[in-house]
């Protein structure tokens, strides 16, 4: 498998990128894939971590299991910015996500459009 530097540069590329207070790792808080990526919405967790919300054309790196042109995408990050996990939601056609809320139930709530 290539490098992450060769994908970039052979590719329009557009990371999203989170600056926590508590680290000093922000090489290490780049998210996406090699494709285009954008990070839409950010909560707080009720562990002290932090979800991101957003939509992805990437198929690789924080993007895997992406469904069709772009899709949601979701990563759990813990209060230092390490990602916990992460998950595309999608059909085969565009789905943007552009906004995330958490319920009162301790859940989170997800807000965008589907094609």
């Amino acid at each position: 498998m290539k490098n992450i530097h060769t994908l970039i540069k052979n590719s329009e590329t557009r990371l999203f990128k989170a600056v926590f207070p508590n680290t000093t790792n922000h090489y290490g808080t780049l998210f996406g894939g090699t494709a285009l990526d954008y990070g839409r919405s950010i909560v707080t967790t009720s562990d002290g971590g932090y979800l991101v919300a957003g939509y992805t054309a990437s198929t690789d790196f924080d993007a895997i299991g992406n469904h069709g042109n772009k899709d949601y995408l979701i990563i759990k990050l813990n209060p230092l910015g390490d990602v916990e996990w992460k998950k595309c939601f999608g059909g085969s056609l565009d789905d943007y996500c552009d906004t995330v809320i958490n319920t009162s139930d301790g859940g989170y709530a997800l807000a965008g459009y589907s094609g």
